[in-house]
């Protein structure tokens, strides 16, 4: 039965749920219930109806079912229009996200494609320089939140200037999760950080270019034409954004014409095949289907996660991984 004086969480998910007793610790007003995804329509209104909580694969109750929802922790993808829907009929609703938890395959990902990208042949003018290596090179890092700031922890024996952007400059510690206290969540490893209205003059500077923007109401349509304008003809860009954020189309049309050396575009394959799937590789071009993101789902960090999420909402402190 649900009881009344508690914090009501609905978990539904299809992976396991052994975070539920680490949780409990956190809280004795901490009441849960699980359901399986093909069982969600068993939640009856007057249990939507009490709801506080919400961790979902990607089930949502309708707004007006739910009133009291006050925050929804997805456990992978989400419909950013459907949320943004969403908290127009409920605007107390925070949502978040998994956001680091593939932060180490995401990085290690991102740097073999900057080492195969480096090797790349290309035909260069005579005046132009040809770069050489990664190392000693100027790398920018299109949004500095768990994976980029991972990268940045792999890229410290190569000894590049790093160049991070983000859409809160004077702050550079992270507001997303780090898995096993990886990445550089007080902002060190950066030698120089740019507001997001001036990416331009940031991507004017690079050699190497990564960018790793996950979709929110911030970053939709970040990365287009003119931005990548702004890069050298010997800048090599590795791209696993999700999509909506960068015009692909400019991206891969911008190596293809050869304006940048190379570039290498991560999408997941639905969304390749559905829109994309004209665009092919090139002796220049690397297209890969989820590969970074691959191994999303961590059970170990989802439930530190959850706990230090947890912890904050009881704290009336911001959560870490908000989307919109």
């Amino acid at each position: 039965m649900w009881q009344t004086g508690l914090t009501e969480v609905l978990v539904i998910t299809s992976h396991k749920v052994s975070f539920i007793e680490s949780l409990r610790e956190i809280s004795p007003r901490l009441h849960f219930q699980h359901v399986n995804p093909a069982s969600h329509h068993e939640v009856t209104k007057d249990q939507w109806a009490a709801i506080d909580i919400l961790i979902t694969d990607g089930i949502l109750p309708k707004p007006e079912n739910a009133p009291n929802i006050k925050w929804v922790q997805f456990t992978g993808t989400y419909d950013l229009d459907q949320l943004v829907l969403y908290r127009s009929q409920n605007k107390r609703v925070v949502f978040t996200s998994t956001d680091g938890l593939a932060a180490a395959n995401v990085a290690e990902f991102c740097l073999r494609q900057m080492l195969t990208l480096s090797q790349m042949p290309r035909i260069d003018p005579p005046s132009t320089k040809k770069l050489k290596g990664l190392s000693g090179t100027t790398v920018g890092l299109i949004g500095y939140e768990s994976n980029n700031r991972e990268l940045a922890r792999l890229l410290q024996p190569f000894h590049c200037t790093i160049l991070a952007s983000t859409f809160n400059a004077m702050n550079p510690e992270a507001t997303t999760y780090a898995c096993n206290d990886g990445g550089d969540p007080e902002g060190r490893f950066f030698h120089r950080l740019y507001p997001m209205q001036a990416l331009g003059s940031m991507l004017e500077s690079c050699d190497y270019v990564v960018n790793g923007l996950t979709a929110s109401t911030l970053t939709i349509d970040s990365i287009k034409a003119h931005h990548l304008s702004k890069l050298k003809s010997t800048a090599r860009f590795v791209d696993t954004s999700d999509p909506g954020v960068t015009e692909l189309r400019s991206l891969y049309q911008t190596a293809a014409d050869h304006k940048i050396a190379a570039a290498a575009i991560d999408i997941p394959k639905n969304y390749y095949e559905a829109r994309l799937s004209d665009l092919q590789p090139s002796e220049n071009i690397i297209i890969t289907f989820g590969q970074a993101r691959k191994h999303l789902f961590n059970t170990t960090c989802f439930t530190s996660l959850l706990k230090e999420n947890f912890t904050r909402f009881f704290a009336g402190n911001s959560l870490l991984n908000i989307i919109v």
